[in-house]
């Protein structure tokens, strides 16, 4: 484009009006002939001139044309030209490949770490949830496990929903082609795909009639489920499933993307209002979720649950304290699937900020060392007539390219990376479900490449400015040297700074994980063997054929060859589930309203403590001549001791909310990490399986002198030979399950690390790069000063102490931004204080160090230069 068009271009409003009034002025030209040749033939006046407009047309419509055919001229050479740039720029990157390939990579990786990130962060975060009007669904009552009474109530009562629905999650059996299979789904409310604002794609939801006691049995599946285990045949519909131990009906198949509310739900049972067994509805711990209605909003609604609570505990006569009704919230749906990724989110995609930074940052420079030995082509193309907008288009132009090029490497990276984590993000965010490249992703990456773009173009204007036609022409540097030095100390600086502040955070998190793996969970590891076995459905009605059915199960698997021990727990520690009860002493004086403090409740078998190899500190154990009819007898543990008035506890009672006998207590245990190894134990009360509360589903752990996996086979015979429809799941180690509940911890402390390897490896090619080339900038003057006596050594000495500068300046940035930046990220920290001076005086020293050493290498050339050579080279 040449300097008028140029001009044209960025002045248009100005020349459209210069263009219109040429333009009148030769239609009235021509006008005006015409009327004078039409008078000529003998036309009157009024004829002759309605003649010549009509010939001519309408002179507005003739101006709004010639503006549309001006726009699109200019438009099709701003295209013309913005090609030709693209085209001589990519001849350009060509020739330097190697400068090419480095600067693809490294923005590649920065963008693409950058695009990965985002697009996690945008199907997690920032994406609507998958229902109608989402933002009007909300969470009841989170705290505490609604009772279906309750729930039927909730939903009859008039708080400001629209609807609720109540919903409890499962593991099913279904026995399908004479095998058992275990499938997650969750007993809802009928009312539960109407609350979501969902409905099928064949067949239909449930109706109020499904959960009447007598009504067919019926289910609705997901999506996959009927496509990869039933065929996707829509004949399917109508058809029995056997889910524990039932025959149910098929009704509806929810749509593809439908996952209500955790992708890994596939099966969804109504179940029933009024006639459930009591062993049954004890195993449904049931959550709410609301509509709220057009014209109110959380805060009402929670104003008025709270009120109907009130109201609840004085009619129905329950247990609910004012602790409970305080606690009662109304809260977004969204925010609780959400719960702590946001953070966890947010601190990634800093991360991937400051990767993204260092590697513009290191590309930057790169670009400055290219430009710089383009000094003497730019002074001549000036020379002959080229002008400063053309050169800055064209650089621009390149950069441009490259930032596209670049683009569509970090597509590829995040493609790459989502086939990599795609499977442990779902499991650590349980909304995210796949990484797919939305609209507002390739926004998000168009905007990044711009900026990139601008940003290293933009340094690329600074530097070339400096290439005046005389000065370049006769210099043996080319160019503004100070300007350039100025802009690569303050680009290392920058770089060192991020780089550093990334290094500061993953060390953070590397101690933490250590810190975290090195806790004692309470229990012993080695040479056990732990299983999850869901109880056969037919023996969920009567409890004394489940304890029969797990004490012959025992019994058979203690007689293995190789099994020292096997015992039974309602719940494994550091698994998911947990029953928490509020418990009084006798004599406890509770104020009104209050039901005193929560233990959570576990039931075992008679030698699991043995097995688990977890301390008896007083008392005795369980024993077989603890039976349904005997006195009920349970074990604490020392939190729960330390919680109680009377430290010796031995033969006193405890008694539990959920009614029944007072409970002696024979024995104390010692503390085991029960949900989380970074969290302090808390009051536990073991009870013994016989006289304890029955869940439906047990975790067995089994000691053994053999290898485990020699004996893993025998006793899923065993278990599977018990009974036609045993279901095992959670097969694993016990180291193994202690390292998959830190997995989270780890996987950020890699993921940073990571990101920290990325960025130093690029600081110190960038130390490395811009060394070697500022010492080939300043060969002549280097080899004068050796040809005049200076010894290399001191050459070397004070040329690494002028580069180190830099580094240690962004160091020490980058040293006092950490210490802000980590304050952030304190909960995803264990034992481990923010400002940690081991771990920042191990970045800072490491980071110089190989600072230093990337310095040296390039300096190494120094004693090998000779001002006589360089001058015979010249």
């Amino acid at each position: 484009m040449s300097n008028v068009k140029y001009k044209r271009f960025f002045q248009w409003p100005h020349a459209r009006k210069r263009w219109r009034e040429e333009m009148g002025e030769e239609l009235a030209f021509h006008r005006e002939q015409l009327i004078r040749e039409l008078l000529l033939k003998g036309m009157p006046d009024l004829q002759a001139t309605a003649e010549a407009d009509r010939r001519l047309g309408n002179i507005d419509n003739f101006h709004n044309r010639v503006d549309r055919m001006a726009v699109m001229q200019q438009m099709r050479e701003w295209l013309t030209d913005l090609f030709n740039d693209l085209l001589f720029a990519g001849r350009l990157l060509n020739r330097t490949r190697t400068y090419t390939c480095v600067a693809l990579i490294t923005l590649g990786l920065g963008i693409g770490a950058n695009f990965a990130v985002f697009n996690l962060f945008n199907e997690v975060v920032l994406q609507a949830l998958p229902y109608p009007e989402s933002d009007r669904l909300v969470r009841v009552w989170p705290e505490k496990n609604l009772s279906i009474e309750m729930a039927e109530d909730i939903a009859s009562a008039n708080i400001g929903l629209e609807t609720f629905a109540s919903y409890s999650a499962t593991n099913f059996t279904v026995k399908q082609n004479q095998l058992n299979k275990q499938v997650l789904g969750a007993h809802v409310r009928h009312s539960f795909f109407k609350t979501l604002g969902v409905d099928s794609i064949y067949g239909r939801t449930f109706t109020e009639q499904d959960s009447h006691p007598g009504a067919m049995p019926v289910l609705v599946v997901s999506f996959e489920y009927w496509r990869n285990q039933l065929g996707a045949r829509q004949s399917a519909i109508g058809e029995l499933l056997h889910v524990n131990g039932t025959a149910r009906q098929v009704v509806g198949v929810m749509p593809r993307d439908h996952h209500s509310l955790y992708p890994d739900w596939q099966l969804w049972v109504p179940y029933e209002i009024d006639s459930l067994s009591d062993a049954y509805n004890h195993n449904l711990f049931l959550a709410g979720i609301g509509r709220l209605s057009a014209e109110t909003d959380q805060q009402a609604v929670q104003t008025a649950f709270r009120t109907f609570l009130q109201a609840y505990r004085v009619d129905k006569s329950t247990t609910l304290d004012s602790t409970d009704i305080n606690m009662a919230r109304v809260h977004s749906l969204r925010d609780h699937l959400l719960g702590d990724s946001g953070q966890t989110l947010n601190a990634l995609m800093f991360a991937v900020l400051l990767v993204m930074l260092v590697a513009v940052a290191n590309v930057a420079n790169l670009t400055v060392a290219r430009v710089l030995a383009r000094h003497r082509e730019f002074a001549v193309r000036r020379t002959i007539g080229c002008n400063n907008q053309r050169l800055a288009r064209q650089l621009l132009a390149e950069q441009l390219l490259l930032g596209l090029l670049a683009s569509l490497i970090s597509i590829l990276f995040m493609l790459g990376l989502s086939s990599l984590f795609a499977d442990q993000l779902i499991e650590y965010f349980p909304n995210f479900r796949a990484f797919s490249i939305l609209f507002s992703d390739l926004l998000y990456i168009a905007g990044v490449t711009f900026l990139v773009s601008m940003g290293l173009g933009l340094t690329s204007l600074a530097v070339a400015r400096g290439a005046l036609a005389l000065e370049v022409l006769h210099s043996q540097s080319g160019g503004n040297t100070v300007k350039s030095n100025r802009i690569n100390q303050g680009l290392l600086i920058g770089q060192t700074a991020f780089s550093l502040l990334l290094v500061v955070i993953a060390g953070l998190m590397a101690k933490s994980f250590w810190q975290l793996s090195s806790v004692d969970p309470g229990f012993a590891q080695q040479q056990r063997l732990s299983l999850r076995i869901h109880t056969p459905s037919s023996l969920l009605t009567d409890s004394s054929q489940g304890e029969a059915y797990y004490q012959q199960l025992l019994t058979r698997v203690r007689a293995l060859p190789g099994v020292q021990a096997a015992d039974i727990i309602t719940y494994l520690p550091l698994t998911s589930g947990d029953i928490g009860v509020y418990y009084q002493t006798p004599g406890m004086q509770l104020a009104d309203g209050h039901r005193g403090s929560i233990t959570g409740v576990r039931v075992v078998s008679e030698g699991y403590f043995q097995t688990m190899g977890i301390q008896l500190l007083q008392g005795r154990d369980f024993k077989q001549s603890d039976t349904r009819d005997s006195q009920p007898v349970a074990i604490i543990n020392a939190a729960l001791l330390s919680e109680l008035p009377q430290q010796n506890m031995l033969g006193r009672s405890l008694l539990w909310d959920t009614g029944g006998e007072w409970a002696l207590v024979i024995g104390v245990v010692s503390d085991v990490k029960q949900h989380q190894l970074s969290l302090t134990a808390k009051p536990e009360t073991y009870l013994y399986y016989p006289q304890g509360i029955w869940t439906g589903s047990m975790d067995m752990v089994i000691k053994t002198s053999l290898p485990i996996a020699s004996i893993t086979a025998a006793v899923h015979d065993t278990i599977n030979d018990s009974h036609p429809d045993a279901l095992i799941t959670r097969v694993a180690r016990l180291e193994d399950v202690v390292a998959d509940s830190i997995q989270f911890r780890r996987f950020l402390a890699m993921l940073f690390m990571g990101f920290a390897v990325m960025t130093g490896l690029l600081v110190m090619t960038g130390v490395y790069a811009m060394t070697a080339q500022l010492i080939v900038r300043r060969r002549f003057e280097m080899g004068i000063r050796i040809a005049v006596g200076a010894s290399s050594a001191s050459l070397i000495y004070r040329w690494s102490l002028k580069m180190l500068k830099p580094v240690v300046l962004g160091v020490l940035i980058g040293t006092v931004c950490s210490a802000f930046v980590a304050r952030l990220l304190a909960h995803l920290l264990y034992q481990v204080p923010v400002l940690d001076m081991l771990v920042y005086g191990l970045a800072a020293t490491l980071f110089c160090v190989a600072a230093l050493l990337a310095i040296l290498i390039p300096s190494l050339q120094i004693p090998g230069l000779k001002a006589r050579d360089l001058l015979v080279g010249q």
